[in-house]
């Protein structure tokens, strides 16, 4: 969210009729966006791997008649995948598929 917001400000703000107290704020933007959104991926990059990975995992539950289900691995009572999950999966992929995917590529693959 912090993330889209100062995006949001950098380049819908800077257009000439924001008005003169967004151009304000947007010369308080500016040229330092790219550089704030690098390191606050940086820094958040660990925590929101591991938010990811967390959200992602599950348990298998297995009754006595056969029968089976997945629960979310960090609270048994929330099927895996269905519910109050789904949103937390889409969420945890949507993240994972366009931030933490290309930072990992980009951080690998290109020299600096």
């Amino acid at each position: 969210l912090t993330i889209t917001f100062i995006v949001f400000c950098h380049y819908c703000l800077k257009s000439n009729s924001a008005g003169h107290r967004l151009n304000r704020f947007s010369h308080f933007v500016g040229k330092r966006a790219v550089s704030v959104l690098a390191t606050l991926i940086y820094l958040s990059y660990s925590k929101l791997l591991r938010t990811v990975i967390q959200i992602l995992m599950y348990a298998t539950v297995r009754i006595d008649n056969g029968m089976s289900f997945r629960v979310w691995f960090y609270d048994g009572t929330i099927r895996y995948f269905e519910g109050k999950h789904l949103l937390l999966f889409i969420i945890a992929m949507v993240t994972g598929l366009f931030f933490l995917f290309p930072y990992t590529l980009a951080l690998t693959l290109i020299p600096i």
